[in-house]
């Protein structure tokens, strides 16, 4: 016996013209080859064509998006959208996450850098992997080191960071995605990183 299970494809948002709440915007502005200081300098400014959403999470009403900085003109990395608010939006606000401050590019700062995939666990927790590297074209910058981050849900408070130690990975071009394991409790976390580079899975608790 074959059944047949009909699919519906539902659309649901199409980012026409992205809007960052608390952002300068430059529209329709195209950057060429530039300096490094040139690149820092208008890294926090908005070039629409450049924001590409990979990684999608949602949690109660919110839905988390992460722009990894592939290209200049990214506001900011990670992202979410109040569905409770904008969820009847074609095009709905982006709001950084957990700030826009912390979402700033700074060497060295602790800041967000770049961001892939975000997991949310059972403990109403936000776990993700910051590359630390600015994936820009011809000029690759891994200004910090890769790290694991741990954001409570409820408060959106950062209450763990992690940096992944060179003796582990020096760069963090392969870590994209956490998978995170609640089975024995919450203060038994195990996470598991894959290295899409090295073909490793490193183990985090």
């Amino acid at each position: 016996m074959v059944i047949y299970l009909k699919s519906f494809l539902f659309f649901i948002l199409q980012f026409v013209d992205l809007f960052f709440t608390g952002v300068i915007y430059f529209p329709g502005q195209y950057y060429g080859a530039r300096s490094k200081r040139q690149q820092a300098e208008n890294a926090s400014s908005y070039i629409p064509y450049n924001n590409v959403p990979m990684g999608v999470t949602h949690h109660k009403g919110r839905l988390f998006i992460t722009m990894p900085r592939r290209r200049v003109g990214i506001p900011s990395t990670l992202n979410y959208i109040d569905l409770r608010k904008d969820g009847n939006e074609v095009s709905p606000k982006l709001h950084a996450y957990p700030n826009f401050d912390i979402n700033q590019i700074k060497a060295n700062s602790g800041n967000l850098v770049s961001v892939y995939r975000t997991s949310v666990d059972s403990c109403q927790r936000l776990w993700f992997i910051d590359t630390g590297i600015l994936e820009y074209p011809n000029n690759r910058m891994q200004i910090q080191k890769p790290s694991i981050w741990i954001i409570d849900l409820n408060t959106d408070r950062v209450i763990r960071r992690f940096d992944i130690p060179e003796t582990i990975v020096e760069q963090g071009h392969g870590l994209a995605s956490i998978t995170v394991d609640t089975d024995k409790g919450c203060d038994q976390t195990f996470a598991y990183i894959p290295d899409l580079v090295y073909n490793q899975i490193y183990v985090y608790r």
